[in-house]
C-alpha cells in the first residue's frame, strides 16, 4: 500500500521524486532513465536582442538561401570577413537548394578557408550546411526571376525555403536572425551593429533604390529577425 501511494504521489507531484525515489530504494530510476537524460530546459527570459547586443554577447544566426549562386559566392565572402560583430557570436546557416551549378563545392571551399583563417578574429561560429530542393524552375536571370508571371510560384518556393532554413538551424541561445541573399553588393560592415542600434522590432527599407536596398529587418514568434535581400 506504501508503494502505490508513493506512486500515485510521483504521478501527483513530481517534484517529490527526489524524495520519494532514494526512500524507495529506487534511487536508480532517476539516474538511469534516458528520457530524464535527454530532456532539456532552455529558459529563453533573458534571450532578448537589445541595441547593443555584441556587448552583451548576443548570438547572431545568419541565415543565407542559395541557389546557382557560385558567381557571387567569392563577393560574398569579401563582405563576410568584414563584419565587425565580432564572428564568434556569429553562427551561419547556409541552405543549397535547386541548383545546377557548383555553388555547393565553391560554398565548402570558402568555408574551409574562412574557419582556417590564421587571424583569430575571421572565424566564425558554429556553421550549419543544408542541401533540400524545393522544386525551384524559375530561371535566375532578371527577367524570369522579376517577370509577374512567375512571382505566385517563385515567391511561394521561397517561402518554403526561408522558412524550412529557420526551423533547421534556430537554437535557444540565438537572439537575432539575419537574412542576406548572396549577390547584395554593397552593406556597410557595420550593418549588423548598425540595425541593431535602432532598437525597433521591424525595419522597412526604401524599395524604390535604384541597387537594391540591403537590410530588412523582420519580427518572428518574438524574435527579432534581420532580412537583407
Amino acid at each position: 500500500m506504501a508503494f502505490i501511494s508513493a506512486v500515485i504521489l510521483l504521478l501527483i507531484f513530481p517534484s517529490f521524486r527526489d524524495i520519494i525515489l532514494p526512500s524507495l530504494g529506487l534511487g536508480f530510476i532517476l539516474r538511469d532513465d534516458p528520457l530524464l537524460r535527454t530532456v532539456r530546459h532552455y529558459d529563453l527570459g533573458d534571450v532578448q536582442g537589445t541595441a547593443r547586443g555584441w556587448e552583451k554577447g548576443e548570438r547572431i544566426l545568419f541565415c543565407v538561401p542559395l541557389r546557382d549562386a557560385e558567381a557571387h559566392i567569392p563577393m560574398f565572402f569579401a563582405h563576410m570577413r568584414n563584419f565587425t560583430y565580432p564572428h564568434h557570436l556569429i553562427d551561419l546557416a547556409f541552405l543549397v537548394s535547386d541548383s545546377k551549378d557548383n555553388t555547393l563545392k565553391n560554398l565548402t571551399d570558402h568555408l574551409e578557408a574562412l574557419q582556417n583563417d590564421p587571424d583569430d578574429k575571421i572565424p566564425y561560429g558554429e556553421i550549419s550546411l543544408i542541401e533540400k530542393d524545393f522544386g525551384q524552375k524559375v530561371k535566375q536571370d532578371v527577367e524570369n526571376r522579376h517577370g509577374f508571371a512567375a512571382q505566385a510560384s517563385r515567391r511561394k518556393t521561397m517561402a518554403q525555403a526561408r522558412n524550412w532554413l529557420l526551423s533547421a538551424a534556430l537554437r535557444p541561445h540565438h537572439s537575432w536572425v539575419y537574412w542576406r541573399d548572396a549577390d547584395v553588393e554593397t552593406a556597410p560592415p557595420t550593418i549588423l551593429e548598425d540595425l541593431m542600434r535602432h532598437n525597433k522590432d521591424v525595419i522597412v527599407p526604401s524599395r524604390s533604390h535604384p541597387n537594391r536596398p540591403y537590410c530588412t529587418l523582420r519580427v518572428c514568434n518574438n524574435l527579432p529577425v534581420y532580412a537583407s535581400y
